[in-house]
């Protein structure tokens, strides 16, 4: 399905590694999840809506997974069955 890339994952071990000294190293909203729901925006804006679909499922699977790892108390959004 093309839904992760080994890659992606790669770069995202990578930077937190760098920041394993942080409080909360996975906390910025500047990695793979945000690239490829930009590479979707674009594809969209010109009317490629399965390469758009394609970037965004890519997109959505890695935030859906990051956000599993962040700490229920440091959440600002309700986690499932909360809301």
């Amino acid at each position: 399905m093309g839904a992760v890339a080994l890659g992606e994952i790669d770069e995202v071990t990578k930077r937190l590694h760098a920041r394993i000294d942080e409080r909360r190293p996975g906390t910025k909203r500047d990695g793979p999840a945000e690239k490829i729901e930009k590479g979707g925006d674009r594809a969209a804006a010109e009317g490629k809506q399965a390469t758009a679909g394609n970037y965004y499922l890519r997109a959505g699977n890695y935030f859906y997974t990051g956000e599993r790892m962040v700490p229920r108390e440091s959440r600002s959004w309700p986690s499932t069955g909360e809301a």
